[in-house]
């Protein structure tokens, strides 16, 4: 009977990829502060793991600043880190989509001693799950992109994100997948996506640090305006504007054999 319900999920799983995987619904205009139900007087912070990249990602982001070699390795990734680049913020919305918040984040071009640079959130409301999402523009139509899910508790003036890197993105894509697969994409309940995030979270979390699948490549086509233009300045990335960002296959696939797994498989069927 288990291996039947496991079979049924990594359809659905698959599925879900077909369809889009985990794309951000960007075409929503993010409201007035007035008006808008993520701001609020809590904040959210932590860093670019840029030091957790493989060595052919590294080299993709890092290899057309070469001249730059007098720079010490640690400024040289923090230049890279906040050129072209933007942290935005996203809900997990009532479909299991990403919904930007419009809640500006910031880049600090001082790095630590790895060369990560740190991000900021602030006036986010609290009692939520959000996703920070870091994208950076490189040369060739290309994008570095990595995400990390970030819990405010309620009444908590702030939350430290953690780190934005490889691992944390396979983390969210596993969520946001299971999710989609355990509200076939209907709208649901705020409260039952938390349920769902705080129950498939740890298990992935194991798995991925226990080697079970291998952490893909962060780097993905970049994205493109309505028309099916590459975006080349990241200040277009700001606006509510609709935005089709670059597919990654191969963190689809990591996130859909973590989903596959017993452990993971058991949490979402008991939500």
């Amino acid at each position: 009977m288990e291996n039947t319900k496991l079979k049924m999920l990594a359809a659905l799983v698959s599925s879900s990829l077909a369809l889009g995987g985990c794309s951000d619904s960007s075409s929503l205009t993010p409201s007035s502060d007035i008006s808008n139900p993520f701001v609020g007087g809590s904040s959210i912070s932590g860093i670019v793991s840029l030091s957790s990249l493989s060595g052919s990602d590294e080299y993709t982001v890092n290899g057309a600043t070469a001249q730059f070699k007098q720079i010490s390795a640690a400024n040289l990734l923090a230049l890279d880190a906040t050129s072209n680049a933007i942290v935005k913020l996203y809900v997990v919305g009532s479909n299991g989509e990403l919904q930007d918040t419009g809640i500006n984040c910031s880049l600090d071009k001082q790095p630590d001693k790895n060369g990560n640079p740190s991000y900021s959130c602030p006036n986010v409301a609290d009692g939520r799950q959000y996703v920070v999402k870091y994208l950076r523009l490189l040369e060739g139509n290309r994008a570095l992109e990595m995400k990390v899910n970030v819990e405010v508790p309620e009444g908590a003036p702030s939350a430290e994100g953690g780190e934005i890197s490889p691992e944390s993105t396979v983390v969210v894509d596993t969520i946001i997948n299971a999710i989609l697969t355990a509200t076939e994409g209907k709208n649901i309940d705020p409260e039952v996506v938390n349920d769902i995030v705080k129950s498939v979270k740890q298990a992935v979390i194991n798995l991925v640090r226990s080697g079970a699948v291998q952490i893909p490549s962060m780097i993905v086509d970049a994205p493109k305006d309505p028309s099916g233009n590459y975006i080349t300045d990241v200040t277009r990335l700001k606006s509510g504007d609709n935005v089709d960002y670059g597919t990654n296959e191969q963190l689809q696939s990591a996130a859909g054999n973590l989903l596959s797994d017993e452990s993971v498989a058991s949490e979402v069927d008991a939500v």
